[in-house]
């Protein structure tokens, strides 16, 4: 990374004062979080003691057996499931499910359900993977029951490898309480891109760093009893073209993370990735042996991968596979596929053992068709960047340079499966095994890696009956949380448990796991900047008042992320300025004004008329008890002052007016006992339509309910946007609010203002001693800038909105003590940051998240993180954004290096999803490089980025 590093801003440097200096030590702080704001929302921390002190026992990864994966049980099981020599084809395919995605089956409800072979003693676990961070479930009746931690890139930055191996085993706990048997993590790949969107679940650009880090999770995770499948294996950071490299960057900076999670965690799985790429060694060994280690069932040498040194898909690449994964590693981990990244039956030459989530190779189905989809059957019978090809006059496999010759993704096999020019064609695995084109060995070998992993975590035989002695680790809500054969349900449907509510964390429990994440927020909280010690938040400060503003101080930005863990939605609605005025005592000293927020402000009397003329600073309520009268506002609620409404039909008749032309959105909130029909909304004498409040961040941030904090926390929160007003203009409404309930229900007519809200929030920091300015990332940030070399645009770091921009800067011009506090998935561009005092990145914090911020800000907890990812200063301070001037490596060209659009993959902001099991986001990253067509990597330089595509998981 040195080229972009060289003009990098990177602050970890920045000091607050020592925890507790600015306010008080701990017994305070749980004094303040007791404390009920009588919102109907919780807004403590009575769930844990704080400060959090982590659990000190370190577990490791269960041991792998000297025989593996041929051991005695594994040989008698492979024996039960294919009796027959040669096998039939019912006993192939019984055996090949647990080689293939499972399709129709209960009891799995994470991502990945894999179907056991059935007939033998003991009995097979069918396998159940969930994408992580955290453990997330996306079917069943409990889908918000797993702890959401701060990214990956937090945790990077604690550089606390202590507290990565105490976050895997709760994620580890929580899955195999839910009967998740693996986690499809931790993510090994090396950060090269800052605007990647995959970035955020790694844990940085260091591969020692990495390395490290990567292995404390595998260890945490598998030592509780849960395997992890690390991704994605490999040279997959965002490029996604075909990718050259030198294998000295492959070693030194590429397979870190992989290194540690396949030789000092020894990870059971890994997960084939999407990405193509060649080895530009000249001393890589021409194959290795398909057969690795010496098979029990094979005799003489046996059949070796395609050569190391081509261009293959991940999947079937033997050089990371065959050669690296097995060969140098000597890793027994079972190799599956992302989803939808197989293209060859091929692959099982080359070392992949499981397909996911498709039958289109490794079952009893040929891939047969001249297009095909990742997703769905019949699969394309070609495989261009294959090395198996067929005469398709007879079927046979010849030489790929052979007139005539087509690349298959199934085994050629002659007659036995169809194959032609126009439609590909040859076996899929079980077929292939049946007309002997694939040793049984080499069925047998992938077998065995699955059901070693099976036996080696304790798997087998846990649906036998009785249970066998080597069911160690069944799963479910045992007495033992699961650990105990034989006890409690094993269906993965009971929430977890609650937990002791003070002392030591115990993991799988609600409690315990939330404390670990506030803890790991805590620790991955990075102070980029601290000039004057801004930071911590003082008793003076609270003395001279503080303006607080932005949506995510009003809402914490968990994890909006679609492969990970949501959290639970009681713990995310704790936010930090609730927390604020919680753990400092004095909720009178914060300033809220909610600039950029779907809870918005009440409609002020400044903007309401009875007349159409001037500004008479109320409506008429012409029905409804109390009527007669006017009211300067319409916020009845149970923390507004102003008391909630009594049962009864109320009418607001009069105008609204726009002092200077902006976009306005109006939003109304009720108390949910109220339906949603009770409410209605006339706007210039036409009835509107009220949809619910737009989402923060992501599709799990949302800004209905509110949050407690500002308002009433749960009330339904919907709008209605009205666009561009202009200046000067009287808008006549009439509002309609029904209280149908036996009660008081709580009634807010509010407002939202794109340069209004700006305007105000400016306004309130003047004078204050502080002002807090929290953005994001989300909605309105941009990763592409104009050409400066040339026309169009190309992908750059990525930018906040300009709203947000415009925000830090109204509020940094009114207020010399302005802190801003980032919540992003990447570094972003700070161009305010010399208008600002301090600058706190938050990433996305967790569930706890609210109670990390508050801590953190308040002094209580100290912001010790070491940022993981470089932060350019300037939009082309990238290794693809900037013009080299010399090239730095043989047959490396100078010039402009180029990017033309950024790679948003993964952005948690894109809502729509693939026709696919999996949730993915194509990428959308198309790369060009003066004077070279290929993307490369040559030495420990980082790679510029490429596109197919192709999607992600």
């Amino acid at each position: 990374m040195a080229a972009a590093a060289a003009v990098a801003i990177v602050l970890p440097a920045a000091s607050a004062s020592p925890a507790g200096a600015a306010l008080a030590g701990p017994a305070s702080v749980a004094r303040a979080a007791g404390q009920d704001s009588g919102s109907g929302q919780p807004n403590n921390n009575d769930l844990y003691s704080l400060p959090v002190r982590l659990p000190r026992g370190i577990v490791a990864s269960p041991a792998v057996d000297p025989a593996a994966p041929y051991t005695p049980v594994v040989k008698s099981l492979i024996a039960q499931l294919l009796p027959d020599n040669p096998p039939t084809a019912a006993e192939l395919a019984n055996a090949s499910k647990i080689m293939v995605y499972g399709r129709g089956i209960n009891g799995c409800w994470g991502t990945g359900p894999v179907e056991a072979p059935v007939g033998t003693t003991p009995s097979i676990e069918q396998l159940c993977w969930a994408d992580a961070q955290g453990v997330l479930l996306t079917s069943g009746a409990i889908r918000a029951g797993t702890t959401a931690p701060m990214t990956l890139m937090g945790l990077g930055s604690s550089f606390d490898t202590s507290l990565g191996n105490v976050w895997g085993q709760t994620a580890g706990k929580e899955a195999r309480w839910y009967m998740v048997t693996g986690i499809y993590g931790p993510q090994g790949d090396i950060n090269v891109l800052p605007n990647w969107g995959r970035n955020l679940t790694t844990t940085g650009e260091d591969p020692f760093l990495s390395q490290n880090m990567v292995a404390s999770q595998v260890n945490g995770m598998q030592g509780v009893g849960a395997m992890s499948q690390m991704k994605h294996f490999a040279i997959y950071n965002g490029q996604n073209g075909n990718t050259t490299y030198q294998d000295q960057a492959l070693h030194e900076v590429l397979l870190g993370p992989y290194e540690g999670g396949y030789v000092q965690g020894k990870a059971a799985a890994a997960m084939c990735s999407y990405q193509a790429s060649q080895d530009l060694s000249p001393y890589l060994p021409s194959s290795v042996p398909s057969l690795w280690p010496a098979s029990p069932y094979a005799t003489g040498t046996g059949p070796q991968t395609w050569p190391l040194g081509e261009m293959h898909f991940s999947c079937e690449q033997p050089q990371l596979i065959g050669n690296v994964l097995r060969q140098q590693w000597h890793s027994l981990a079972m190799v599956a596929t992302d989803y939808g990244a197989m293209h060859s039956t091929s692959a099982i030459f080359q070392g992949t053992d499981q397909e996911m989530p498709t039958r289109n190779f490794y079952y009893t189905t040929n891939p047969y068709g001249a297009n095909g989809s990742p997703f769905s059957a019949p699969a394309s019978g070609f495989d261009a960047t294959g090395s198996t090809c067929a005469d398709p006059a007879t079927g046979n496999q010849v030489s790929c340079s052979a007139a005539g010759a087509i690349h298959v993704s199934g085994i050629p096999s002659g007659s036995a499966c169809p194959l032609d020019a126009t439609n590909g064609g040859g076996c899929s695995l079980v077929n292939a095994v049946l007309a002997g084109t694939v040793p049984l060995p080499v069925f047998k070998q992938s077998l065995a890696r699955i059901l070693y992993q099976e036996q080696r975590f304790g798997l087998l035989g846990c649906s036998s009956t009785p249970v066998s002695p080597l069911c160690t680790n069944p799963g479910g809500n045992g007495t033992q949380g699961g650990d105990a054969p034989g006890t409690g349900t094993r269906t993965g449907q009971v929430l977890l448990p609650d937990g002791p509510t003070s002392g030591p964390p115990v993991l799988g429990t609600k409690n315990g796991d939330a404390a670990v994440v506030e803890k790991y927020s805590e620790e991955g909280a990075v102070l980029l900047k601290n000039d004057s010690q801004a930071l911590p938040i003082t008793r003076s400060d609270l003395g001279g008042g503080i303006l607080v503003t932005g949506a995510n101080a009003n809402h914490t930005v968990a994890d909006p992320t679609r492969e990970a863990s949501t959290g639970f939605v009681d713990r995310n609605a704790i936010n930090p300025l609730q927390q604020l005025k919680a753990f400092s005592g004095k909720p009178d000293a914060f300033t809220y004004v909610p600039a950029g927020d779907p809870t918005g402000q009440p409609v002020p009397s400044s903007a309401f008329s009875t007349s159409g003329a001037s500004v008479t600073g109320s409506l008429a309520r012409t029905t409804g008890p109390g009527a007669p009268s006017t009211d300067p506002a319409i916020d009845f609620t149970n923390v507004s002052g102003h008391g909630q409404l009594t049962p009864g039909s109320y009418t607001w008749s009069g105008y609204v007016y726009v002092p200077a032309t902006d976009t306005y959105t109006f939003d109304f909130q009720q108390s949910s006992a109220v339906p949603n029909a009770n409410v209605t909304f006339t706007f210039d004498g036409t009835p509107q339509n009220l949809s619910t409040a737009s989402n923060v961040y992501g599709n799990t941030v949302p800004g209905s309910p509110t949050n407690a904090g500002y308002t009433e926390g749960l009330l339904v929160n919907r709008q209605f946007v009205a666009g561009s007003l202009p200046g000067g203009s009287y808008h006549p409404v009439t509002i309609t609010f029904n209280n149908t309930t036996s009660g008081p229900a709580s009634f807010r007519f509010a407002y939202s203002r794109t340069n209004g809200d700006i305007t105000d929030a400016a306004a309130a920091a003047v004078g204050k001693k502080l002002a807090l300015v929290f953005v994001n990332d989300g909605v309105g940030a941009t990763s592409s800038i104009p050409n400066p070399y040339g026309t169009g645009t190309i992908s750059a770091p990525i930018s906040l909105s300009a709203d947000s921009t415009n925000l830090i800067n109204a509020v940094a011009a009114a207020n010399p003590n302005t802190v801003v506090v980032l919540n992003t998935a990447n570094p972003v561009l700070t161009p305010w940051r010399n208008n600002v005092k301090s600058v706190l990145e938050m990433w996305f914090a967790g569930q706890e998240g609210g109670t990390s911020t508050a801590r953190l800000l308040l002094g209580l907890a100290n912001p010790s993180g070491h940022t993981s990812l470089t932060w350019p200063a300037n939009a082309t301070d990238t290794i693809w954004g900037y013009n080299q001037t010399t090239p730095l490596y043989p047959g490396d060209t100078a010039g402009p290096i180029l990017s033309a659009s950024a790679p948003e993959e993964e952005d948690p902001q894109v809502a729509a999803r693939p026709a696919s099991p999996r949730e993915s986001t194509p990428a959308t990253d198309s790369s060009t490089r003066k004077a070279s067509p290929r993307r490369s990597h040559s030495g420990p330089a980082c790679p510029t980025p490429g596109s197919d595509g192709r999607t992600s998981t």
